[in-house]
């Protein structure tokens, strides 16, 4: 036995579970990913780019410096801007590895 929802609009992006939504996804993410890469910012093991790595909706930014990390920030700023998308802040979290580094890191929720 099944049940039939009511009909609903989508405004805004693609509704869940469309055939449709990796393949946009996929075409939005790559540009970010190369624009990530031509930075010149993030991290490169063997000759290979891993300032980002992405899986599903997740993506991980690396870099080597906190100067790196605010510039790949940037650039993630920049591209979701120019396509209209959002990052979710709430879900967003930030972590720095030193044996010297005595920085804070906070950012603001708008």
């Amino acid at each position: 036995m099944f049940t039939i929802s009511r009909y609903f609009t989508v405004n805004t992006g693609v509704r869940q579970g469309s055939i449709l939504s990796p393949s946009l996804f996929t075409v939005f993410i790559n540009l970010l990913i190369v624009k990530l890469r031509e930075s010149g910012d993030g991290c490169i093991v063997n000759n290979q780019y891993v300032g980002c790595i992405v899986y599903a909706d997740d993506i991980n930014i690396l870099s080597c410096t906190i100067h790196g990390l605010q510039n790949m920030l940037n650039t993630c700023y920049e591209i979701a801007a120019n396509l209209k998308l959002v990052f979710n802040c709430n879900k967003s979290k930030c972590i720095a590895f030193s044996s010297d580094c005595k920085l804070e890191m906070s950012y603001n929720v708008s």
